[in-house]
């Protein structure tokens, strides 16, 4: 039983590993996009930024922090069912004589509330940083919208030197 809920720690590790590296990978091809993307240089005077409005961002920042929201919360409720179940399932205590459980109900749930706990929280793994990603984009967004409106300068005038504010 102990090397089964060792394998079973080891397969859950792995695969957030696996997650959390399959989003960042994809994560940074999104960023070089960004950045040699000749659509998102474009600004115009309106106090827009790729073709959207501050209030945009806005809104969609608020969307991203709901989701990872919803993803944090999923995964760390799968991941509180799983340690409930191995608790359960170490409890049921196993005899090694005659290799079978003295409590077999309360073994059985408790390795069906660590296989749903596991689901659960693989499920939620990615719904938490899609919802990270969203938010640092939408962030940016914000950030270049508001930042167009206004400049401050050096700038020479006919009495000398002055501040050049540009809205």
């Amino acid at each position: 039983m102990k090397k089964a809920l060792l394998l079973s720690l080891l397969m859950t590790i792995s695969l957030f590993t696996f997650s959390q590296k399959t989003s960042t990978s994809e994560e940074n091809t999104n960023t070089k996009e960004q950045i040699t993307s000749p659509i998102l240089e474009k600004q115009n005077e309106k106090g827009s930024y790729n073709g959207y409005n501050y209030e945009y961002y806005e809104n969609a920042q608020k969307k991203a922090i709901s989701q990872k929201k919803v993803g944090m919360g999923v995964t760390l409720g799968g991941l509180g069912v799983f340690f409930i179940g191995a608790v359960m399932a170490v409890s049921a205590g196993y005899d090694e004589e005659t290799e079978t459980f003295e409590n077999e109900s309360l073994a059985m749930t408790g390795g069906l509330l660590e296989i749903g706990g596991i689901i659960t929280a693989i499920v939620g793994t990615p719904i938490w940083i899609s919802g990270g990603a969203k938010y640092r984009k939408a962030t940016d967004g914000m950030g270049r919208c508001s930042n167009q409106n206004v400049s401050l300068n050096i700038g020479t005038t006919s009495n000398g030197l002055g501040l050049v504010v540009k809205f």
